[in-house]
């Protein structure tokens, strides 16, 4: 795992820091052993991320499966155009259509604002990936992001976590009222969302970014 950060005191690139997931104690086993000794894990998976011959042979078994290549395109293009997506990600959409193209997927349940942080990484993961495996391999990788929205723990995704302008940690909650089994794709939020949006913006520090910023949350929710 890498993280990046802007360095104040210079113009050159960002620093980049290598973290170890054995020196975490709260990391499941699991985790650790798929970071850094993936050997104990070959018998649960196709290969290990790390070999390319393992991304060489299953992209070749991809693109030998049939496909409703052109239908997958023309729904998730017409998704994303119904929801404003950018031009670029409409494009990616439409290279679906190519039984060569083969997709990066990634995922992460609906959650309030977004979620938290490590949904956004996911998302940036997922896009840097399709674009190393395009050039590594030399083929059309479209990343894709899932959004699960017939997660039912409402009261899991109701929340989020932001930093107040003094770096103190707070939990901004939506309430909301829900039948059992009800996914949160058919949940529909009550006007305590406006309430909800204030105390956002209250606690949120005050950026160049923080106007466009609610303006979007505003139509969104």
């Amino acid at each position: 795992m890498s993280v990046t950060l802007d360095s104040s005191s210079s113009t050159t690139t960002p620093l980049a820091y290598s973290i170890d997931y054995r020196r975490l104690s709260w990391t499941a086993r699991l985790v650790r052993d798929y970071c850094h000794e993936y050997g104990r894990l070959d018998p649960f998976f196709v290969g290990s991320p790390s070999d390319p011959a393992v991304w060489a042979k299953s992209i070749q078994t991809r693109q030998s499966q049939p496909a409703a290549h052109s239908e997958i395109a023309a729904v998730v293009a017409a998704q994303l155009k119904s929801r404003g997506a950018p031009s670029a990600a409409v494009v990616s959409a439409e290279r679906l259509a190519d039984p060569k193209t083969v997709a990066i997927v990634a995922g992460q349940q609906a959650g309030l604002f977004g979620g938290p942080l490590f949904t956004l990484l996911k998302a940036l993961t997922a896009v840097r990936l399709a674009r190393r495996v395009s050039a590594d391999h030399n083929v059309t990788a479209v990343p894709i992001f899932w959004v699960h929205g017939e997660d039912h723990d409402l009261d899991e995704i109701s929340s989020c976590g932001v930093l107040s302008s003094n770096l103190e940690l707070h939990t901004v909650t939506v309430p909301h009222e829900s039948a059992s089994g009800q996914p949160a794709s058919e949940l529909r939020l009550s006007d305590t969302i406006t309430d909800v949006l204030r105390d956002l913006r209250e606690l949120l520090p005050d950026t160049e970014f923080t106007g466009p910023l609610f303006e979007q949350l505003a139509a969104i929710y």
